[in-house]
């Protein structure tokens, strides 16, 4: 209990830790202090303020996390690729995140978000979220049906890749669907988008396993690439209200049978 500093890398490669009692003062996490501990599969971090950069990189058998009230920041790659980390976490009280802090976790199944504008890489890469979270006191972001949008519900932001649903009509408060929105989407095969919508930003649907797509009048817009590499895309039905169509929008689609 006497220590209150745990330096960088302190254990960083001491692949045979299996569970560390952290003293209640220790409130900052340095970079890569466990960075490597491919077995360390318990810690206590209630008292943690700040997770540094890399902090617990690659430590494979963590499967749990409780992030304290008090905890402000996530450093980049606090957390990547923590593998067994699973369930929903919740982030909301941080009021900094930065890129890559979660991705490579696997397992992980939703996110409650900050409650403060931040860097969506931070988890974005995590393949088996099934839905986002928000609390009433967050300021800038919405969840619909486990969908990110913005708070007004203009714009829809994040489409859980894994969500198991195969159709989807976009909300009637959508103006925008965001860049990547749809982004590596898993099972969604149909999507329908109402007539509020009037763009499309880039690679809005890239990577996505859609099979049918019906564009409305509505959209003026279509980013770029918004359909590379949607490999089984079949049918793309375009509105007569298009006026800007980017670069790159059908490249990689090869089941692509029908433009109109």
């Amino acid at each position: 209990e006497s220590v209150d500093y745990i330096g960088s890398s302190a254990f960083e490669n001491c692949d045979g830790i299996v569970e560390v009692v952290l003293p209640s003062a220790i409130t900052v996490i340095e970079n890569n202090t466990f960075k490597n501990c491919f077995a360390l599969s318990k810690i206590n971090l209630e008292n943690v303020k700040i997770f540094k950069n890399s902090c617990f990189y690659d430590c494979m058998a963590l499967h749990y996390i409780e992030v304290g009230p008090e905890t402000t920041n996530i450093e980049s790659n606090a957390f990547y690729n923590c593998d067994a980390l699973g369930g929903t976490i919740d982030i909301s009280m941080v009021s900094s995140i930065q890129s890559n802090a979660f991705n490579g976790c696997d397992r992980i199944e939703g996110i409650v978000i900050p409650d403060v504008k931040h860097d969506m890489s931070a988890y974005s890469s995590c393949p088996n979220v099934e839905a986002y979270y928000t609390t009433e006191n967050n300021k800038d972001y919405l969840s619909i049906n486990g969908a990110l949008h913005s708070k007004d519900g203009k714009t829809l932001l994040v489409y859980p890749a894994t969500r198991k649903d195969t159709t989807l009509k976009i909300s009637d408060t959508v103006t925008t669907i965001g860049a990547r929105a749809f982004y590596g989407s898993k099972y969604l095969e149909t999507v329908v988008i109402n007539n509020s919508v009037t763009k499309l930003e880039d690679e809005a649907f890239a990577n996505s396993s859609i099979t049918t797509i019906f564009i409305p009048d509505s959209i003026k817009r279509i980013g770029f690439d918004t359909f590379k590499d949607c490999k089984q895309l079949k049918w793309a039905v375009f509105g007569e209200g298009v006026e800007v169509i980017g670069s790159g929008n059908f490249t990689g689609a090869s089941a692509l049978e029908l433009v109109i």
